[in-house]
């Protein structure tokens, strides 16, 4: 599976030695996603996609990184509801 969507490139990007690390960490990814397709008036798939700003984009799933979607889900539907946080 490859980091092609929002959700999977917060989960790919994000590290945290703890899960309350990882999900601060994916907090301020989602937030940086937000507040650059707020910035530039286009959606956060063109962010997340344009060169040189994720790494994650368009590459396979780190080992173990699927497990952490639903951490992702949240973070970016945080983001979403409650606005960024960075």
């Amino acid at each position: 599976m490859n980091a092609n969507d929002v959700i999977s490139v917060i989960a790919a990007e994000a590290g945290g030695r703890t899960p309350a690390a990882r999900y601060d960490e994916m907090l301020s990814i989602a937030s940086t996603i937000a507040n650059r397709a707020t910035a530039t008036g286009v959606g956060a798939k063109s962010i997340i996609s344009a060169p040189a700003q994720y790494q994650a984009y368009g590459k396979p799933m780190p080992p173990g990184t699927k497990a952490l979607m639903g951490m992702a889900e949240k973070a970016w539907s945080q983001v979403m509801s409650r606005g960024p946080t960075t």
